[in-house]
């Protein structure tokens, strides 16, 4: 009791004592929740696998490795060494460059210290921490202890249970062994023989999921959006946890030229027990001839699965007419050639050209569908050309009957047209035309 409480009478007292406690839990609760510490990743996929730092004599040869997925790259992570006698970190690195397939999919990246350049413990701690700043581990050796400032501040570090007491020979290390794909499938070891940049000895990395995304083909349309969507999908939903960026990248079609609308993604994830995610593209439509245009959308930064097909290519289809090349039009059709009572051998297409220009028929084709069909029409492809006010002859195919040939044709094709109906149509290029109605005719 105060000065100022024991003034005031006992039931004033009383209450001001209770409201005083209340008010004291109401900040404890907010310090709670300004001052506690950082999240921290839930998924393991990439962990610290052996550590080396004391032995008999100089320190020597001291280093820190770190596992992962094969692919999985270390731009912007750092390992931060803490000094477990206070709490306060005294050493940032960065890592640095893509993990390699070691084995199975998985592979190792180590950091090197200097001599002396890791401290020896009672205790003493390493975080390693992501490109999000995020902690990922908070180990120690020689016992636990509360990290004061860096990445990890305010967090309680796991002890590995192993320590190098100093009269280990140089070359020795703290290693994990055992079967599995995450940190927590393996445990740590007493001092052996080291293998920095390699696979433990006595550790072995099963098979993990694989991570690939699929190809995607839209019409563009000639209005409004349309929406391209790319499914990541993974080979298995066993697994703890997938994260990946996810991004479009310009081919022959441009954000730029306003083709499709560019997008990034960081930090995606695929939660364990699901195996798919899905990425929307807006693809923006037009009217204006041109070819088939492509982007990619890649897959990057992959933690907790096996990249086996990381770009998706998505194929913008031109649904746009050309322009009308020629002034050239069909001018007569003959479907009875050969047929009982003909006088006529074959059936044939005549052309016309109504213009005021040669026109070269290299690469255009006459194209017939019977009257009632959907697929995909009979193709005659052409050649030559056709003068102002000139005729072009294509002769079809001959019937049973008949007397007389036609006179000599430009172009001779095989398609047996019906003598009642049918369709034909006249094309600036040699791809079959589909469907009983077909766009982009010349006539």
């Amino acid at each position: 009791m105060n000065k100022y409480t024991a003034a005031l009478p006992a039931g004033r007292r009383s209450r001001f004592i209770a409201v005083s406690a209340f008010l004291l839990s109401i900040l404890a609760i907010a310090s709670y929740y300004i001052t506690s510490p950082p999240h921290v990743a839930a998924a393991t996929s990439v962990f610290i696998n052996e550590i080396h730092y004391d032995n008999t004599g100089t320190d020597a040869g001291e280093a820190i490795e770190v596992a992962g997925p094969a692919g999985t790259d270390l731009t912007g992570w750092s390992i931060v060494l803490y000094n477990g006698a206070g709490g306060a970190p005294y050493d940032t690195d960065a890592l640095s460059g893509v993990i390699p397939n070691q084995q199975n999919g998985f592979g190792t990246v180590s950091l090197s210290y200097p001599v002396n350049g890791i401290q020896n413990g009672s205790p003493d701690g390493i975080a390693l921490v992501n490109a999000s700043n995020i902690v990922v581990q908070f180990l120690s050796y020689e016992g636990a202890f509360t990290a004061v400032g860096g990445p990890a501040n305010g967090m309680l570090s796991t002890d590995i249970g192993v320590s190098e007491n100093g009269t280990e020979p140089v070359g020795q290390s703290l290693r994990l062994s055992g079967t599995g794909q995450f940190y927590e499938d393996f445990h740590w070891n007493a001092p052996a023989t080291a293998s920095f940049g390699a696979v433990n000895t006595g550790q072995t990395f099963a098979a993990g999921v694989s991570l690939s995304i699929n190809d995607v083909t839209v019409t563009e349309g000639n209005g409004g959006p349309v929406i391209a969507t790319f499914t990541v999908t993974l080979s298995s939903g066993a697994h703890s946890g997938v994260t990946f960026d996810i991004s479009t990248a310009d081919d022959s079609a441009a954000t730029g030229d306003n083709d499709y609308v560019g997008k990034t993604l960081i930090g995606q994830s695929i939660p364990g027990g699901s195996s798919t995610y899905q990425f929307d593209v807006t693809v923006n439509g037009d009217t204006a001839f041109e070819p088939n245009e492509t982007f990619s959308v890649n897959v990057t930064n992959v933690a907790g699965a096996n990249v086996s097909d990381g770009t998706g290519v998505g194929t913008i289809t031109n649904d746009d007419c050309p322009p009308v090349p020629a002034d050239l039009v069909i001018s007569q059709v003959y479907g009875g050639g050969g047929n009982t009572g003909a006088t006529l051998t074959n059936d044939f297409v005549e052309l016309f050209n109504q213009g005021s220009t040669t026109v070269n028929l290299t690469g255009w084709s006459v194209q017939y569908l019977g009257s009632t069909g959907t697929g995909t029409w009979s193709v005659t492809p052409l050649s030559g050309s056709i003068a102002p006010g000139g005729y072009y002859l294509v002769q079809e195919a001959a019937g049973a009957g008949g007397t007389t040939p036609l006179p000599t044709p430009d172009a001779i094709g095989t398609i047996a047209m019906a003598a009642g109906a049918g369709k034909v149509a006249l094309s600036s290029t040699t791809t079959a035309f589909s469907g009983a109605c077909p766009t982009c005719f010349v006539d």
